[in-house]
């Protein structure tokens, strides 16, 4: 037997859940064939007493011969003795899962249901090969029933655990995706300007003999070393970072401690990637170098010179317009793959246009710096040089596109939520769990005797195999009575009614789809096993509480093995004192630490802290982004005023002071920074509107612009013009000035 049983911290009252992770209990498992391991104390031998992790235990400081309170599927409140501590093999605990064992008289009691298991461990006799014993079993097993030999069942819950924390390494893999696509940029950049310092290094190379491919090459050797040298450097800082992390998951969500596992992939594909990528960015100015005639290279005014913008520009455009084409196709058909494409094509087109459009966008955003002479010479100074200028704010504009994109995703779905519950949820007071671990139906039972209490509905959640779904689809149970108008349901056809005659409720869009309507009978697989015909008894307009199918909470208990609820909403009479029931519903939500009660309002505010905490993840990820680009202006501002170093020398001669010097510097920083927000926000805002258009058929269905975090954008790249010129405007300000009006 296994499911749930919540316990309770003696020292605080409130329940133990470890964030998402679920608890599971179980009976006391058969040491042949378990994983568990009794480290300390005795397991369990009656109703009474129970064993827990070790993890728990000491997060928890619970002990053997402590009595600790558990919520169980069939009992608001149930005592027991801690007899034993167990671990799963070496580690404390089950990837983070809270560990209950109860003896195996008590456990179906408790968690399952009396006359059914959930799993069965057979050990076959000597001789008889784990593939025989399996073919054996299978035949005799129930149609919907399954058996693994001990390897596959190892190989299967290992793989459902990958499964379920896979989208971490994914994150994880996409915010570096997006890390190395901004210091692309940062790379590109910076081979541009130093090649170009180095032209008449470069000339005079040719001057003695050396061939064009031999200039060139020298370059991309260069650039060999330095991405083998950050690569190496990248892979010692990304290994302590990672055991840094693993120490940070640890203390707060208690995952397993084993070792750190470096994979040899690990180290070898960042350090290719380094080289590979500065190689890259390194080609295009090696071979304008190369092209240089030596003689007009050792000219003391030589420059390299600018291709026309045309080219670029078209380039530009047709990579917008593709990316744009592969965004829609990818939202439309919920293709992860096309949608990167799209926005990687969609950030490169926009970056080769940006020279043409810094002109307009520069003068704009530097106009409120022109009303002094510095202000003037450093809007000049970011309009002189477009394609440093683009280049230099292109890092900039992904990190703060990225932001912007979350921010018109987050907020839009802060107001698709509140305006769900507005509109699907007629009740006074919602009934949540923490970590959806669900509660006991008693709860809601002993809420229907309150007075002024006119009508409690149950909610459960099952899945199953509904006419000619291909899938699994969430089905929700409800309490027959009264649960349409919990739900705000509006009915097609038919009525809520169907509901006390066990028939089935369909949502409008999945009727039209499978062309059913009301009176029609489909048969629904249920995934805990068994198979029901049900008719038709209503067809309501989509309701994102309600789901795509609807049925009586009857019926669900009949063929799902979920006991129970996971909400419950609770109505008021009309005729009752509404602060007196409120705070008799409350009273009595305290005696289960496991449930939130929140009114409508309050229920909105547990959405938004919810995705307010995963903001804070996201946005802590793409820091990372933003933080490369601040050191792309820094690099491209220090080797700027490597550039100017006659200019900077002739200022301080007629006179300008160090502090207008590191003035002018952090102007034009600001400048450029605030460039790089206006093509951000504007490429973020795109992209929300258009994440949220795809998403209509989902629940999110409603447009909201985060004004303040546009804001915040606008301001975080001033903070990080004005940071990254700090060191550039120092050393520009501390040149000496004969020396530099000599330099050549």
């Amino acid at each position: 037997h296994q499911g749930i049983a919540t316990l309770i911290d003696p020292s605080t009252g409130k329940a133990i859940v470890n964030g998402q992770a679920p608890t599971i209990a179980i009976g006391v498992p058969d040491p042949d064939v378990s994983t568990l391991t009794l480290t300390e104390g005795a397991m369990p031998t009656n109703a009474m007493q129970i064993a827990v992790d070790r993890g728990t235990a000491r997060t928890h400081n619970l002990t053997v011969g402590e009595s600790v309170s558990l919520l169980t599927s069939d009992a608001i409140d149930v005592h027991a003795t801690i007899t034993g501590i167990i671990t799963a093999g070496a580690e404390d605990s089950l990837a983070g899962a809270t560990l209950v064992v109860f003896s195996n008289d008590s456990v179906a009691a408790y968690v399952g249901q009396p006359h059914s298991f959930t799993e069965l461990s057979v050990l076959g006799t000597p001789g008889t090969s784990p593939a025989d014993l399996k073919a054996r079993i299978a035949a005799v097993l129930p149609k919907d029933n399954q058996a693994l030999t001990g390897k596959e069942a190892s190989a299967k819950a290992s793989s459902d655990l990958k499964n379920r924390v896979g989208f971490l390494s994914t994150a994880l893999l996409i915010f570096a995706g997006v890390s190395l696509f901004v210091a692309t940029f940062l790379i590109v950049n910076t081979f541009t300007m130093l090649v170009a310092q180095r032209a008449k290094e470069l000339a005079l190379l040719r001057a003695i003999g050396a061939r064009r491919s031999q200039v060139t090459w020298t370059v991309v050797t260069e650039a060999v070393v330095v991405g083998l040298a950050a690569g190496v450097v990248g892979v010692a800082m990304g290994i302590g970072i990672g055991a840094l992390l693993q120490l940070v998951l640890n203390a707060g969500v208690n995952l397993p401690t084993g070792a750190l596992v470096i994979a040899p992939r690990s180290v070898v594909v960042p350090i290719l990637l380094a080289v590979v990528v500065t190689v890259i960015a390194s080609l295009a100015p090696a071979i304008r170098a190369a092209k240089v005639p030596p003689v007009a290279a050792m000219r003391d005014d030589f420059v390299l010179p600018s291709r026309s913008l045309r080219g670029r520009v078209m380039v530009g455009g047709g990579l917008a317009v593709a990316g744009v084409a592969a965004l829609i196709a990818g939202l439309t058909d919920t293709g992860a793959t096309l949608v990167g494409l799209g926005v990687g094509l969609m950030f490169i087109g926009v970056a080769l246009l940006a020279p043409v459009l810094s002109g307009p966008i520069v003068r704009v955003v530097g106009t409120p710096f022109a009303g002094t002479p510095l202000g003037r010479l450093a809007k000049q100074n970011a309009l002189r040089n477009p394609r440093r200028t683009a280049s230099t704010a292109s890092a900039l504009m992904i990190g703060l596109a990225l932001v912007s994109t979350v921010g018109v995703f987050a907020t839009s779905t802060v107001a698709s939520i509140n305006k769900i519950v507005d509109r699907s949820v007629s009740a006074d007071v919602v009934i949540s769990t923490q970590g959806q671990q669900g509660f006991s139906p008693v709860l809601a039972e002993k809420m229907r005797a309150l007075p002024g209490v006119e009508r409690v509905t149950e909610i459960r959640f099952s899945t199953g195999l509904v006419g000619a779904d291909t899938s699994a689809a969430p089905i929700v149970g409800v309490t027959a009575d009264g649960g349409a108008a919990a739900f705000n349901l509006k009915f097609i056809a038919g009525t809520g009614s169907a509901l006390s005659d066990g028939q089935l409720l369909v949502d409008q869009k999945t009727a039209d789809a499978q062309h059913l309507t009301v009176g029609q009978t489909v048969p629904i697989r249920w995934q805990a096993g068994g198979q029901q015909d049900m008719v038709i008894g209503g067809i309501y307009e989509t309701n994102q509480f309600a789901g795509k199918y609807t049925v009586a909470l009857e019926t669900l208990t009949k063929f799902s093995t979920v006991r129970t609820d996971a909400l419950a909403t609770v109505n008021f009479k009309k005729s009752a004192n509404l602060a007196d029931t409120r705070a008799a519903v409350n009273a009595l939500g305290k005696t289960v630490p496991t449930v939130d009660i929140a009114d409508q309002s309050e229920f909105k505010k547990q959405a938004r802290d919810q995705i307010g905490q995963l903001l804070k993840v996201i946005y802590g990820l793409l820091a990372l982004a933003i933080i490369i680009a601040a050191l792309g202006i820094v690099n491209t501002l220090a080797l700027s005023v490597i550039e100017r170093t006659r200019e900077v020398g002739l200022l301080r001669a007629i006179g300008t002071t160090r502090p207008q010097v590191r003035a002018l510097i952090r102007v034009e920083a600001v400048i450029v920074a605030l460039f790089g927000a206006v093509l951000g926000v504007a490429l973020g805002t795109g992209f929300g509107i258009a994440l949220v258009s795809a998403l209509k058929d989902q629940g999110i269905d409603t447009l909201a612009l985060p004004w303040t975090t546009m804001v915040a954008c606008f301001a975080l790249a001033g903070v990080i013009g004005v940071l990254a010129a700090i060191i550039p405007a120092r050393r520009a300000a501390r040149m000496d000035v004969l020396t530099a009006i000599a330099t050549a």
